[in-house]
């Protein structure tokens, strides 16, 4: 589906190659958030695409899971991290200001643990034979950011990894509590994030050097979690 952007490089393809699954959907698409997986998706350049869990059902075997990003904002945040050299401040904080009250990227992905837990509920009611794999998200970028890299302030760099790391705490929480696999991205991807050079990069700068889009994995970095899916599923069939 063209309006999703979806890739044939991407990390399920990959799975599916390596794996030799002789059927497999990729119903990924882009900005899709948990709503989209039980109703149609409206895509970014205005067409409709079927609810996610449309293409699951009893002869499904194994489903793969990346969602919570595009619920809780990390996209926006992320560019609301970034430098703007020609305001009066050129690195305004992405983070509440200390007494500003809760922050409410952190209710956000608090809020996002009873939604992952009833995803798995809903993947095993329309997929009964599945076995489930969260795959959580890889690193973006280190602490204290790398400025002359990338467009981003030391102390907002250090925030946004922050609130990814919690979001994939979140998700690691329930795809366990619900007797899911849990795919560890972030570990693996220590010292390949956007402040990487060259081919050590895995995750897309604010500025593309691949055709992958700003801020997400590119063709290293679906292979790494290709690979990491492979293992962990692997690991739980032991």
């Amino acid at each position: 589906m063209p309006s999703c952007f979806r890739s044939g490089n991407n990390y399920p393809h990959i799975v599916a190659r390596k794996l030799e699954i002789p059927e497999f959907d990729d119903v990924t698409c882009n900005g899709a958030s948990s709503p989209d997986l039980t109703a149609p998706q409206r895509t970014t350049f205005g067409g409709t695409v079927p609810a996610q869990y449309d293409a699951l059902d009893e002869n499904t075997e194994l489903v793969t899971v990346t969602i919570g990003g595009n619920d809780v904002g990390l996209f926006a945040l992320a560019l609301s991290c970034l430098d703007r050299p020609l305001a009066s401040d050129p690195e305004p904080p992405c983070f509440p200001a200390p007494g500003a009250g809760p922050d409410r990227l952190d209710q956000a992905i608090d809020g996002m643990a009873p939604i992952y837990h009833q995803i798995a509920h809903d993947i095993r009611v329309h997929a009964p034979n599945a076995h489930v794999a969260f795959v959580g998200y890889p690193t973006a970028i280190r602490n204290g950011g790398c400025p002359t890299i990338q467009p981003i302030a030391a102390s907002n760099a250090t925030y946004l990894q922050s609130q990814i790391d919690h979001l994939n705490t979140v998700m690691q929480e329930q795809a366990l509590a619900s007797g899911a696999t849990y795919v560890d991205a972030r570990t693996p991807s220590v010292g390949h994030d956007v402040c990487a050079l060259g081919p050590t990069r895995w995750l897309e700068g604010v500025v593309p050097e691949t055709d992958s889009e700003p801020l997400h994995p590119n063709l290293r970095g679906h292979q790494n979690l290709a690979d990491q899916v492979i293992a962990a599923l692997d690991l739980s069939s032991r």
